[in-house]
């Protein structure tokens, strides 16, 4: 099952290598946090946001553990194989919980052919990471509620505070089901357990915690006052680009869409990205033991989180519900198993085939910002080129710029410094020649595949470099 699980999570990532700039922001993340031996570190590359990086340091610090060289080579292969871990856990718990050898492999197939497991680990995140953080929280949250022992609160706290570290979204997540828990059982286990993950965190971070939660609050706060825009194309939909070379301002492009169309389309994504929640109403009839309810609430609340951040417009700042779901993924795995062979099995069948199709035949890494031979060209040229900051344009490229040209790029959504980031993403606000004067930039860089250079206007550049779909310009002014 986990060779099965790899291959379908690593089959489309092999040649090319991790796609989107993740991979080379924890890169660059790592490599100074090796220098200095400190956290938070400093980065001096990203113009629109802070030096001091208010980022969760728990997966960066994860793969300081590793040479670089190792990361560097390997890099598509580190989330997989985390996700993979999960899934031996969740078939080591399903066999302990069930004592069936059967309802082990039932859920661990389920596991391995889950959709959104594979589209959220598509490139170096600590998505995967979060997430299993987040799956032992729970498990040890469950020895607590069977056990009653105050020791139990020890590695909720552990597990807990490094998740509060680790990643945002999950966190958001672990927040929502301890609360939601508290009220369903109407014990106070899960707001103690909850107490212990934050005293933790700060302990943990002497205090960096706090900082944490300030950046936290900024990318909130920042999405709710662009939330329309969320997926939108930055040059096309900019009412300052619009109608030059597409139609511009389509709502197609975005996540969040208007009225019924917008409904249907995101519930077939959700649908998309896990068709096992199909045989839930085969589920929630079934009775079972103080696991599988406590397994059957944890799979409610999170789907209850994913529906109200998809559908509620008020909550929807809080993410995109679809990325929830892999929060959800090792309830309803272990649940499916421990339903035996019955009617939940056969409706698998048909299930497992339509995932498979999914996954073989829709999910592929993003080609726009790919790190390909025409990059690495642009970069050897501008590591011997004039000083200046480095506009990309989309701003995948920004990250990988930072890191092998050790250029300043115009982006930011790291740290904080949400207010500087604005003007730029998710829409342009300004025109290009604004962001050059007041940044002292010195090269535009265009991913042809992603925008065409004629929509824009280019009189004050000069074409450097052409490779493959990149144009590499200079900025000689008005």
């Amino acid at each position: 099952m986990i060779v099965l699980a790899f291959f379908l999570r690593t089959r489309s990532l092999t040649s090319g290598g991790s796609q989107g700039g993740d991979a080379w922001y924890y890169l660059l993340y790592v490599e100074e946090l090796k220098r200095s031996r400190r956290i938070p570190v400093t980065l001096p590359y990203f113009l629109l946001d802070i030096e001091e990086q208010w980022y969760p340091p728990g997966f960066p610090v994860l793969l300081s553990l590793f040479p670089e060289a190792l990361l560097k080579r390997y890099r598509w292969a580190i989330a997989p194989a985390i996700d993979c871990l999960q899934l031996l856990v969740l078939s080591l718990f399903t066999l302990l919980a069930t004592k069936s050898v059967t309802a082990a492999a039932l859920a661990g197939v389920v596991y391995a052919t889950t959709p959104t497991l594979i589209a959220e680990n598509l490139n170096l995140n600590s998505r995967s990471f979060g997430s299993l953080l987040f799956t032992m929280t729970m498990l040890f949250l469950l020895a607590l509620e069977l056990s009653r022992s105050f020791l139990g609160y020890l590695p909720i706290a552990a597990f807990g505070g490094l998740l509060l570290l680790t990643h945002k979204l999950s966190s958001q997540g672990l927040l929502f089901i301890l609360l939601g828990e508290a009220l369903w059982i109407r014990q106070g286990e899960p707001l103690l357990a909850l107490g212990a993950a934050l005293g933790m965190a700060f302990l943990l971070s002497t205090g960096f915690f706090l900082k944490l939660l300030k950046g936290h609050l900024e990318i909130l706060r920042f999405w709710r006052r662009n939330l329309l825009n969320l997926g939108a194309h930055q040059v096309y939909d900019s009412s300052l680009y619009r109608n030059r070379a597409d139609s511009g301002d389509n709502p197609s492009r975005r996540f969040h869409r208007p009225g019924l169309q917008g409904f249907i389309w995101h519930l077939k994504v959700l649908l998309s990205h896990n068709l096992y929640i199909l045989a839930l109403p085969l589920l929630l009839g079934q009775a079972g033991s103080p696991v599988q309810h406590f397994c059957t609430r944890w799979l409610l609340l999170i789907y209850l989180f994913t529906l109200i951040t998809t559908f509620l417009p008020p909550l929807r700042f809080l993410g995109e519900g679809l990325k929830y779901l892999k929060l959800a993924a090792f309830p309803l795995a272990f649940l499916l198993g421990a339903g035996g062979w019955g009617a939940t099995s056969f409706l698998l069948i048909p299930l497992l085939a339509l995932n498979l199709f999914v996954i073989l035949r829709t999910i592929r890494p993003l080609t726009i910002g790919k790190v390909d031979d025409g990059l690495l060209k642009i970069v050897q040229y501008l590591k011997q080129a004039e000083p200046g900051g480095v506009m990309t344009i989309p701003t995948h490229v920004a990250d990988p710029i930072a890191y092998l040209a050790k250029r300043k790029v115009l982006w930011g959504a790291h740290s904080s410094g949400y207010d500087k980031l604005e003007p730029f993403f998710p829409v342009l606000k300004q025109p290009f020649q604004a962001f050059f004067k007041a940044h002292g930039l010195t090269f535009l860089l265009i991913d042809q595949g992603y925008v065409d250079p004629k929509a824009l206007d280019l009189r004050s550049f000069a074409l450097l470099l052409k490779e493959g779909s990149y144009q590499l310009y200079r900025y000689h002014g008005a």
